[in-house]
């Protein structure tokens, strides 16, 4: 260690120095290279006394990992005015490897000297805090039905993303991180996600606060089928207000959508036939009501009754009426297809709702019904037949007086006969 009177130049490192358990120095870089200070808590924390240190900085040196060493190196080369930060790991001969934080400044003396003064503090402590805490949260983002990751600035890369993603879409989180955009989504929630980037790059570019993403994708699973995911993006700002990169979140509701979907089944089917039950019928019939509406395409619908089913119920049972109507259904879905409505109504009648489709064209579906139910064979029960009203809809005519129309044709199909359509 130097004379006092040659530490006046850096007294102020010496008093800091005192008591505060920080090492403090000051090296000497140009010229030439020395350990001018150095404070007493090098020894209490890597077992090397200060003059020793001084005597030989060599000795120091020689505790840093090879990285380390590089970088502190590098400081070395700093112009005066120049600081810097450096985190660096120590390998002690007792096994111990503290880690200190160095904050470092390069300036020039009036002798044009070049002095690089520092400040070490131990962070090991905190470190290993930091280190246990990054685990357990990296363990549990790697148990969580969640799905955490990280993405870059321009929304091409994840950066980083958890073991969870296995679990959710069946592929290795090495996999899912050479995905491109188009290769986890569908076209439609690919498209969002870059409309999102998009409306934050313009939201940054006019110093508006970035809009954070809420809402539900879809997913590739590796067997191509598909997970629903509620998905939640934070955009990550530096200092400036520039995109770092994008936090997200993706929480797996596949099963939630699979039984919000059985509920909506449940909900609108009859539970015998499969086909809508009254309640979903008369929901269709307003909305196709309101479209001829603003539209004036032709609807037409038919009203359909199986003849004589107390005949086999009392005959047959209650489980022969139910194979007639499942039956029934059957044949009116197979006629008219699936861009077609049709629901039971009641007990034994049904209703079917042609869109785009003049009473003309309509009568003609309705006879096709009744051809097929009648060269049908129903289980236990042999064949029945069915007698079918129709009606269009006639221009300033109201949902109910059409519904009363209609129901007046079967009535009158039943009347002459059964059997037969009526229109």
């Amino acid at each position: 260690m130097h004379p006092a009177d040659e530490q006046v130049d850096y007294r102020s490192l010496i008093e800091a120095a005192e008591g505060s358990g920080m090492i403090f120095f000051a090296l000497r870089v140009r010229p030439d290279v020395e350990l001018e200070y150095l404070s007493g808590a090098t020894e209490e924390q890597f077992g090397i006394t200060t003059s020793a240190a001084c005597i030989n900085p060599a000795v120091l040196h020689s505790l840093l990992d090879e990285t380390d060493r590089r970088a502190l190196s590098e400081a070395l080369s700093l112009e005066p005015g120049q600081q810097t930060t450096l985190t660096l790991t120590w390998r002690l001969r007792s096994g111990r490897a503290p880690v200190t934080r160095c904050s470092l400044r390069v300036r020039q003396r009036p002798d044009g000297s070049v002095l690089l003064e520092g400040i070490a503090t131990d962070i090991t402590d905190v470190r290993q805090r930091l280190e246990s805490e990054e685990e357990r949260l990296r363990s549990l983002a790697a148990n969580s039905c969640d799905v955490a990751w990280i993405q870059s600035a321009d929304g091409s890369t994840l950066t980083y993303l958890c073991d969870s993603i296995e679990r959710t879409r069946g592929i290795t989180r090495d996999q899912a991180l050479r995905q491109t955009i188009a290769d986890m989504h569908p076209p439609e929630s690919a498209a969002r996600l870059v409309d999102y980037v998009r409306q934050v790059s313009e939201a940054v570019q006019s110093g508006q606060p970035p809009p954070e993403f809420h809402g539900e994708q879809q997913y590739y699973r590796a067997d191509g089928s598909l997970m629903y995911g509620e998905l939640t993006i934070i955009p990550h700002l530096d200092s400036d207000g520039r995109i770092v990169e994008y936090l997200g979140i993706v929480r797996d509701v596949s099963r939630r959508r699979m039984y919000e979907a059985e509920l909506t089944r449940l909900a609108s089917t009859d539970d015998l036939t499969g086909v809508f039950n009254r309640r979903r019928g008369t929901e269709l019939l307003a909305a196709a009501f309101n479209v001829h509406q603003r539209h004036e395409r032709p609807l037409t619908l038919l009203m359909l009754d199986v003849d004589h089913l107390k005949m086999v119920n009392d005959t047959a049972g209650h489980q022969g009426g139910d194979v007639v109507l499942t039956g029934t259904a059957g044949c009116i879905t197979e006629t008219v297809g699936n861009d077609n409505v049709v629901a039971r109504w009641g007990g034994d009648e049904f209703v079917v709702l042609l869109s785009d489709c003049e009473l003309l064209d309509a009568v003609g579906v309705a006879d096709r019904i009744r051809l097929r139910v009648a060269g049908s064979q129903f289980d236990t029960v042999g064949r029945v037949t069915v007698s079918i009203g129709a009606a269009e809809l006639a221009p300033g005519e109201d949902l109910h007086a059409w519904l009363v129309r209609t129901d007046r044709a079967l009535y009158e199909a039943k009347r002459s006969g059964r059997n037969t359509v009526w229109a």
